[in-house]
């Protein structure tokens, strides 16, 4: 069996994850309101990025809670906590996959290839 559980998402393009927000596919962009329970609440899930992309973690400014992402096998990234409003960045370098969560809501979980 695999060491990972992965994220069944398909991959989208681009270099904002939103977090706290489960994405809306038929908009095409991240829900309308905060969720704290799903497994799924990083908007896109699974993003993909070439090599060099600088990706921005986006807690909006109408979430109701603090929110982070940290890379949790690789430790390539970690956004400090996030208050509503608030945003971070990484420059991926290395090409792999990285799978993260919500270190404030564990539950949920997200993953960016980078190729």
């Amino acid at each position: 069996p695999k060491k990972r559980n992965d994220i069944r998402a398909a991959a989208l393009t681009g270099t904002t994850i939103t977090l706290g927000r489960i994405w809306d596919a038929s908009n095409q962009q991240p829900g309308a309101t905060e969720n704290t329970v799903a497994q799924n609440a990083m908007s896109p899930q699974h993003l993909r990025v070439p090599k060099g992309t600088t990706v921005t973690f986006v807690n909006p400014a109408d979430n109701a809670n603090a929110h982070a992402a940290v890379s949790f096998f690789e430790y390539e990234f970690d956004t400090g906590v996030l208050m509503p409003g608030q945003s971070s960045t990484h420059t991926f370098d290395t090409p792999g996959e990285y799978f993260y969560n919500d270190a404030i809501f564990p539950q949920s979980t997200g993953k960016i290839v980078v190729y």
